[in-house]
Order: C-alpha cells, then structure tokens, then sequence
C-alpha cells in the first residue's frame, strides 16, 4: 500500500517542501523522516547567537530559540523522527529505514542535507567538535569559557562565524586555512583581504596557507597542540572542524543515479529517470538556467525554500495532480546568503564565484571594512554581471536584486 508522498530529511528544507506540497493542492499523506529527533530548526544560528545563549540552556530550552514553527497549511503529517533512511529502491518505490521499517511511496522528497567533514589527522578527539546540527552546538557551547584557546579549521561562513562568536565570549581563537584568505574562494582577493584585516582588528588570529599536519594529546588523550604544516605549534583546548561538507546520499546507493556530487537533477528538481522523485535543499546538483547549463550544489539557506517551491510543482504535475501554479510559472531560483561577524552583515546574491572579474558598486575597500559603512562588489564572467555581495547593505538588498535579475534576464534574452 502506497503511503502518499515520503519526505526523506526533516530540516528546513524537508520542512518547507511538505508545506508547499500543501500549499499547492496536495492533500494525501505526507510522512517526514528525520534522522535528529526534534522538529525542523533553524540552522544558520548555531554559529552565532544561539552558540552563545546554548551556555546558560539545556538542550530543549536551545531548541526552542530556534526551532522553526509549523504553519497551519502543514496540515496533518506523520513524523518518523529519530530514524535514518539507510537504502532505497526507486524502481519499487520503497525505502528502508535504520528500524527495519519500509516505507512505500508514490511521490520521494529527496532533502537528507549534508554531514560536516573530518580531518584526516587523529589526537585528542574529546576536545574535537563539528559544527552541523543542535547537539554539536550545545555540547561545544559548553567549553566555550572566558580564556579558552580555541582552534578553527576551515576560514569559511561557519569558520568566520564561530571565530566572531568565540571572541565576543573571551575565548583565544585561530584559524586555520589552506587559502591565502578567508573566503577568498566566495569574495574574491580584494573583498576577502579586507575581511582578514577585520577580523584580525578584532583580535582573531589567522594562519593561512598552511594546513593541521599533526594533533598532539597528553596521556589522557587530552588535546594540548596543533601543529602546522609550516612549522607553527598552537596551544589549545579545543579544536572545531569547519573545513565543508559532503552530501548524505548512501541511502540512495544502487539506484544508477548520479550521486557523484549530491544528487544530480534537472533544473525543475525532478531526478532523471524517476518522475516521481525530486531532490531539494543543498544535496541537490541542479543546472539554474540563469546563469548556464553547469549542475552545482549550492549550500545556501534560501536554496532550501526556492527549490522546495520549484520541486512541489515538478513533483505533483508527475504525479497527475494539478498544482495551483504551473510549472513554467515558477520562479527563477536566485541564490542569495546572508552571514553575521561581529558587527557587519555579508550578504550575497546571485553566483560570484564563477566570475571572471570584480568592480565595486558601491562604496570603497580603501579604508578597509568598517562596522556602519556600506559597500557592495560586482562579479562578472564574461562582461555580465552573475553575483553581488555587500556589506551592511540591507536597505539595497532589492535594488542589488533587481540589477542582478536585469543583467541575467537580459542577457538570456539576447541569447535565445
């Protein structure tokens, strides 16, 4: 017996996927799985304030700053949280869970995330945290005491993030990156440069192009150094690795689709060669016609809310319903991001990391980063603008985006 639609991860983007599934018309069964057993939570304040607040709260009262609330048009859903799917067969139509349980479906939501990656180097692993999900924050939460020596691996969003809340809480922080600068890989050098100086203005500091080539641990097995692959020993009480993700797709081994990378998809969501499966959030690897004919997974929160409404309508036209909005009416999905350090918010929009040259739109990196200043960089690949990031640009955020849309819209026009 088919059990309606099955939505295989239960954050936000599982979450955002059962409401617009609802939203559109659909009114069979909808089940959830999630492998964490809260309800859907919010995940881009674990690095920030909610890192913070975790000191003083228990695990449950921590959920409930951030937990996400369930709107009415959810309607009835089955929740199957605190369970794991660990195989599928998508030719029957039918997944399995950690318990043995089997779940048959008509519809499959593909939205399991991505899992925090580890260093290849052993030592002191109770000093060792990740920074993914409700329980990585509240347990580091705990060692983030007035003097602690903390160490960072990986200069990204999460990388800078922690390194601003960490310093504002007392803590010694280093980071550590292979890149000459932190997210120089997203901003660009000049952006990236400016942001170093930031960080470092605020007493962070940073050890670039180099890498953790050893972890030394007492006869406790107690973490007391980092050691570089430049030569340079830090002391430290604790060590958080922030060096990326990977796509959680080995439940879905054995299918013949693409999980090289995610989960690849058309640009609707859907997976080829199962009408009736999409994937959403940032384990899909989709092509955004916007910007070129290239699949790649994007790790922002707004993708998980933009595909999850692309998605819903993919998946019920397959499925024989008629949603509310047809599928050529969807809308354009625009990536965009938003991070908090110290007192300045990056925000970004569009893709700026494949372009092929920058040009400031507004404001001037001359005197570096400031806290109230604005200033937003333009990224173009091939002449045509594809990204823009700012900082403390909240109140041009519509402008950016309709500028960014213009050139992307226009530029389609003209080649079709």
């Amino acid at each position: 017996m088919a059990e309606g639609i099955v939505i295989v991860g239960s954050s936000l983007a599982g979450l955002r996927s059962a409401e617009q599934l609802r939203s559109q018309g659909w009114e069979g069964a909808i089940t959830l799985v999630g492998e964490e057993p809260y309800l859907p939570y919010n995940r881009p304040p674990l690095s920030k304030q909610a890192l913070s607040d975790a000191r003083t709260l228990s695990l449950e009262s921590l959920h409930e700053t951030v937990a996400l609330g369930l709107k009415p048009r959810l309607g009835e859903v089955t929740w199957q949280l605190g369970r794991r799917a660990v195989s599928s067969d998508l030719a029957n139509q039918r997944i399995t869970l950690d318990d043995g349980q089997a779940l048959s479906y008509t519809g499959l939501v593909i939205a399991t995330g991505l899992r925090s990656r580890s260093l290849p180097v052993h030592g002191g692993e109770s000093q060792r945290y990740r920074l993914r999900n409700l329980n990585d924050a509240w347990q580091l939460a705990q060692g983030l005491t007035e003097g602690c020596r903390i160490t960072i691996a990986g200069a990204g969003f999460i990388g800078c993030e922690l390194a601003a809340t960490a310093t504002r809480l007392g803590c010694t922080v280093n980071v550590i990156d292979a890149a000459p600068a932190p997210l120089v890989n997203v901003m660009g050098s000049p952006f990236a440069d400016a942001l170093l100086q930031y960080h470092q203005r605020h007493g962070v500091s940073f050890h670039l192009d180099t890498l953790i080539a050893e972890i030394a641990e007492d006869e406790r097995g107690n973490l007391q150094t980092v050691a570089l692959s430049n030569g340079t020993t830090i002391d430290t009480d604790i060590l958080v690795e922030a060096i990326g993700s990977q796509p959680n797709t080995a439940w879905l081994d054995g299918n013949g689709i693409d999980i090289t990378d995610g989960v690849q998809c058309q640009s609707d969501m859907s997976v080829p060669g199962h009408g009736n499966v999409i994937a959403v959030g940032d384990i899909a690897r989709f092509n955004n016609p916007l910007f070129d004919d290239v699949c790649r997974r994007i790790e922002h929160w707004n993708i998980a809310v933009e595909t999850a409404r692309t998605g819903a309508v993919t998946l019920l036209s397959h499925l024989g319903d008629t949603p509310r909005t047809r599928p050529e009416d969807t809308k354009p999905i625009v990536p965009s991001f938003w991070s908090d350090q110290f007192d300045i918010k990056i925000q970004g929009i569009g893709l700026p990391s494949i372009a092929d040259s920058t040009e400031p739109l507004d404001g001037s990196l001359h005197q570096g980063i400031s806290d109230s200043s604005l200033f937003a960089m333009g990224y173009y690949r091939d002449g045509r603008l594809t990204g823009i990031i700012s900082i403390n640009g909240e109140k041009k955020q519509p402008d950016y985006r309709n500028m960014l849309l213009d050139a992307l819209q226009t530029a389609d026009t003209e080649t079709t």
